[in-house]
């Protein structure tokens, strides 16, 4: 009997063994398998990324080649009006899927097979869209410079310059929102747009006081958790939800018209929407003349300059005070992108488990205000794009002279020779400076194919 029982026991110690030994054999392969496929993953990650930032790159060099292209061909209107095709056209996704072949002619598949073979893409894909941030009202064109004060802002009937332009713009924009809508009190509430427009002005400008009385920060203190207003330009187009009286669903309205991301605040006619032409040519046009408008810009295949705009607005369509609204239209307007947004995507699917990268870049052309290496006013001057500027490096007199690039246009004018004044011209225009160094300058476009000049520069990047 005894020997029965130690038997039993024994085992009984075996199977209690043994179900150990399986339920750590079932751990360390339960954890092998989350391993691994985490592994899987993180490999799936990286190449999702590695070809969005390949369409990045390329997106990248294709606004590049757009540059360089408008800067030899500028003077050529009927070439530079088709050579926005060389960012804007959409491109499909790459490599594309091998079931697509199928339909393909025989020589055909046999050509795409061998593209197919010859690419180091061998999982997922990528593409990549670019679209205009020039169409779009720049945010940060409301940082005031110099002396320039926000109580001097006029955002009702538009204080000259490229301040007064845009707050103008915006405060239309927000009342176009209000006009159309169906219950404004509902959706908008008691908004007041000329003060929501300077408390944006706020935001991005220097001191204590709120223009519309108050203090600046006194809100934003009261805010979970508290913060303060922040003095200098936007860096990302969300940080607008953080100014005073802009809510969620206000911002969802302004996104699609506003950009941050912008060397200049110059409105790019030829591929701005519809909402943009209504905001800054209603009035004096109603819905009608702005339909017609759109149909003619179409049937142009775009403006060949600002003037032959007005000149269709006053001359056509019988709107002669639009002259007097905008008396130096390429304050405000340019028929050049040099803002783009490129947003590239990498897709991969395996086991069925489909992994995306998103990278999102911002950038545009700066106008370049000097010019290196070119130290003396003869050796400067030899491109008719450039001018010895007299006012030197501090833009004083007295300081050192150098070498600029000729301003195209009334924003360019004042930021490199603060005080100067812009004059249009059949082909260009004049900046002359004013005071004891008086300096002029012409800007022509048959002359000079300053078109695209200047540095690129990035604004924003971001990887989701």
């Amino acid at each position: 009997m005894k020997t029965i029982q130690t038997k039993g026991a024994a085992l009984l110690t075996v199977l209690i063994a043994l179900m150990i030994i399986s339920i750590v054999l079932f751990e360390f392969q339960y954890a092998s398998t989350v391993e691994r496929q985490l592994a899987y993953n993180d490999l799936s990650q990286m190449k999702t990324y590695y070809l969005a930032k390949a369409g990045a790159r390329m997106g990248l060099l294709r606004v590049i080649i757009y540059g360089k292209a408008m800067k030899q061909c500028s003077s050529d209107s009927a070439i530079a009006s088709s050579l926005g095709l060389i960012w804007s056209l959409p491109l499909p996704a790459f490599p594309p899927a091998r079931e697509s072949l199928q339909d393909l002619d025989a020589p055909d598949k046999s050509a795409a097979e061998t593209v197919l073979q010859q690419t180091k893409v061998t999982e997922g894909s990528v593409s990549h869209v670019i679209t205009s941030e020039s169409s779009k009202i720049n945010l940060n064109m409301l940082v005031l410079s110099g002396d320039q004060k926000a109580e001097d802002v006029n955002c009702r009937d538009g204080t000259p310059g490229i301040v007064g332009t845009t707050c103008k713009a915006l405060v239309d924009l927000i009342e176009g929102f209000i006009r159309e809508s169906e219950n404004p009190y509902e959706e908008y509430g008691n908004l007041k747009s000329e003060e929501l427009v300077m408390d944006i002005l706020d935001w991005v400008n220097e001191g204590s006081r709120r223009t519309y009385g108050g203090e600046k920060d006194g809100y934003y203190q009261q805010q979970v958790p508290p913060y303060r207003a922040k003095r200098t330009r936007f860096f990302t187009l969300e940080e607008l939800r953080l100014v005073r009286g802009i809510d969620d669903h206000l911002f969802e309205k302004l996104k699609p018209h506003i950009t941050v991301y912008s060397g200049d605040g110059l409105i790019n006619i030829n591929n701005a929407s519809s909402k943009m032409y209504q905001t800054f040519f209603s009035p004096p046009l109603n819905d009608r003349d702005l339909e017609v408008l759109m149909a003619e810009r179409d049937k142009r295949g775009g403006w060949s300059d600002v003037n032959a705009l007005i000149t269709y607005i006053a001359n056509n369509l019988n709107a002669q005070s639009i002259r007097d609204k905008y008396k130096q239209p390429s304050d405000s307007f340019t028929v050049e992108t040099k803002s783009f947004m490129i947003e590239s995507m990498g897709s991969l699917t395996k086991n069925k488990v489909q992994t995306q990268k998103l990278i999102r870049i911002g950038l545009g052309s700066v106008p370049s205000t000097l010019v290196k290496g070119k130290g003396s006013k003869a050796e400067c001057e030899k491109d008719p794009c450039n001018f010895w500027n007299e006012l030197g490096a501090g833009l004083q007199v007295g300081d050192p002279s150098q070498c600029g690039v000729i301003p195209k246009n009334g924003t360019e004018c004042a930021n490199k020779m603060p005080g100067a004044t812009w004059t249009d011209t059949a082909k260009g225009g004049t900046c002359t400076s004013t005071g004891s160094n008086r300096q002029s300058v012409t800007y022509s476009r048959d002359v000079c194919k300053a078109s695209g000049s200047g540095a690129l520069k990035i604004f924003y990047w971001s990887e989701t």
